[in-house]
């Protein structure tokens, strides 16, 4: 369970790249921040978003999809709180 949403999920997941075309992970995000790539907010915002997308999709249902769903949902208050978005 330590590899969830940090590790490349096409190296970790069997089938996931034939189910998921636009992966995202944490440890990528990270990169990217770490690279200056992000060039706005919203991009870096888009990309976590993506990593919930991609995991409720990929699992539909089941345990990591409310997992998933449960992160997103802090992730979105947390995010509003501290931008102070109303």
């Amino acid at each position: 369970m330590d590899h969830v949403f940090t590790e490349d999920p096409n190296r970790t997941i069997p089938r996931y790249s034939s189910v998921i075309s636009k992966p995202m992970w944490l440890n990528r995000v990270k990169e990217k921040l770490q690279n200056k790539e992000y060039r706005t907010l919203i991009q870096f915002v888009s990309d976590i978003r993506l990593i919930f997308q991609n995991c409720h999709i990929f699992n539909k249902g089941n345990e990591f999809d409310k997992l998933g769903s449960r992160l997103s949902e802090v992730f979105e208050k947390a995010f509003h709180t501290i931008f102070n978005i109303q």
